[in-house]
């Protein structure tokens, strides 16, 4: 239960409402770690508190130990530290700092070895019997902890499951575990919109052919990397492909119109089944799904601080710059590969492993998403 890890978190709570210095919050990169960044990051600011961050691709002892010679006092580690604490313990606690570590990976101690003590506590969901790589992400781990600092933080709940998209805890469009918890409380405060539909890539933002058209998993014959073919799916449903000029998207559709849709590709054989799930929509207008790629590309991108200015500020104009950005930089990348497929020198797995990988990052595609009709057309 949700009320459990509460309950843990209440003398990391009490720490964070206590301490008078200066704080450092050190995040990872991904989208797990930075919604877990920008959830500390609010509560930190509604506790007035003075604090800088910094979100790193891993934890190196290098880092720990530079880390440990900065001025900051008190020490917040999200979705990054359980790993690392002996390194944390033997740099950083022998300078009289104070850590907390918000963190739900494999630890590296026992949980008699992680008590916490006046100057560490270490919140992992595996202390607690949970499996952390499927029932909670970092980012519900640190918002649970904000609930337990001040339970007005509830508004924070969305970043919680975001955080736990990019990290795939979800299973055919649903949350599990602890997640499950969380996200019935965030639908419940009208924080995001759930409802069962057709789960596509795009689905609040691009066309709907191209929604479409980029579903390879499963593959729908005629459709998948064939626009025309989606573009004539769509018209033989009677659905209006545009609107006042401009495309329509799949969430553009009311639910009748989507009910056809579903309707046409079970009289053309598609398995729809596979593809009807809760969907989950932000605020902001977003698929979760979509949303979560988005933030996760700023990290691929190297640059995580904007995962936080667009989760802080809900800049959708960033968040557009960087899906293009992306887009482009993965397009780049298969056309190099597509371009070298026969130098060994680039090209050097044997083909059965080689394939196991297409497979594999055709699905991760299909989770993920992708906007970009070149690297479908190649995988």
């Amino acid at each position: 239960m949700v009320e459990d890890i509460i309950d843990r978190a209440e003398p990391a709570a009490k720490k964070l409402r206590d301490h008078k210095g200066n704080i450092r919050i050190i995040g990872q990169y991904d989208a797990d770690g930075i919604n877990a960044t920008a959830i500390m990051y609010k509560i930190l600011e509604r506790l007035d508190k003075n604090f800088s961050y910094e979100i790193l691709k891993q934890l190196y002892e290098e880092d720990v130990e530079r880390i440990a010679q900065e001025e900051e006092e008190l020490l917040v580690f999200v979705d990054i530290g359980s790993g690392q604490s002996d390194l944390i313990k033997e740099h950083i606690l022998t300078k009289n700092k104070q850590v907390i570590i918000s963190d739900h990976h494999d630890p590296a101690v026992t949980a008699e070895e992680s008590e916490s003590t006046e100057d560490l506590v270490h919140l992992n969901p595996h202390y607690l019997g949970y499996d952390g790589g499927e029932a909670i992400s970092a980012a519900g781990m640190t918002y649970l902890l904000g609930k337990a600092v001040d339970t007005q933080n509830t508004d924070l709940v969305h970043y919680a499951l975001i955080g736990a998209t990019g990290d795939v805890q979800k299973q055919e469009g649903e949350f599990l575990g602890l997640n499950q918890q969380i996200a019935e409380e965030a639908v419940e405060e009208n924080m995001i919109e759930r409802r069962k539909g057709l789960d596509l890539y795009g689905r609040t933002t691009k066309p709907l052919q191209k929604s479409l058209m980029y579903t390879t998993d499963p593959h729908l014959d005629g459709v998948s990397n064939n626009e025309s073919g989606a573009i004539q799916l769509v018209k033989s449903a009677g659905i209006e492909i545009r609107q006042k000029g401009s495309f329509r998207t799949l969430a553009d559709l009311n639910p009748e119109e989507e009910k056809k849709l579903i309707d046409t590709m079970i009289k053309h054989a598609h398995p729809v089944q596979e593809l009807l799930n809760n969907v989950y929509t932000l605020e902001n207008g977003y698929e979760i799904d979509e949303f979560s790629t988005i933030i996760n590309a700023c990290g691929r991108l190297g640059e995580p601080r904007k995962g936080v200015k667009i989760l802080l500020e809900n800049d959708l104009d960033l968040a557009e710059k960087i899906s293009r950005k992306y887009g482009r930089k993965i397009s780049s990348s298969l056309r190099y590969v597509e371009d070298n497929k026969q130098n060994e020198e680039v090209v050097y797995e044997e083909t059965d492993r080689c394939n196991r990988r297409k497979l594999q990052y055709r699905r991760r595609l299909h989770r993920h998403g992708s906007n970009n009709q070149h690297e479908q057309r190649i995988l």
